[in-house]
């Protein structure tokens, strides 16, 4: 599965991004986004250099990697946006580097969305995923989405 027309390109895992840190063996983000300036980076089987967007999805088993380990490899990595999202806890968090390369943890909008620096228009309604019944359309067109 690839999702060009968002100029960049969205890969699910697993695809191993490996970094200067992690050269051998690289992480494998569930879900990672390429700037068109990056895209060079993606190589047969694996990302040579820090993805622009990680996202992981949190299971009980990945808990403490997901927010503890992969955090700092990917903030020294310098992967711009981290998205965390944890169903079992039904929260949603997004990591953003700041000028000086830590993360800062980006607050909801007024309107409680999430909002991409790295993606133009990409807006996430943390409760859109928690909600019994998900929207009647596919949930990634909503996500990739233009706001109004």
């Amino acid at each position: 599965l690839r999702r060009e027309g968002i100029n960049g390109l969205v890969l699910p895992g697993p695809i191993a991004m490996r970094t200067p840190e992690r050269s051998r063996y690289g992480r494998e983000p569930d879900v990672f986004y390429l700037t068109p300036e990056h895209r060079e980076r993606l190589q047969d089987t694996y990302i040579n250099g820090p993805a622009d967007i990680c996202i992981e999805i949190v299971s009980p088993e990945s808990e403490e990697r997901d927010r503890d380990v992969k955090f700092l490899e990917y903030q020294e990595a310098g992967v711009r946006e981290y998205w965390i999202i944890d169903p079992d806890g039904h929260s949603t968090q997004l990591w953003r580097l700041n000028e000086t390369g830590i993360y800062q943890l980006i607050p909801q909008d007024e309107e409680g969305v999430l909002v991409s620096h790295i993606i133009p228009g990409l807006a996430l309604k943390p409760s859109w995923l928690w909600q019994e019944n998900l929207p009647g359309i596919d949930i990634w067109e909503e996500l990739w989405s233009a706001r109004g």
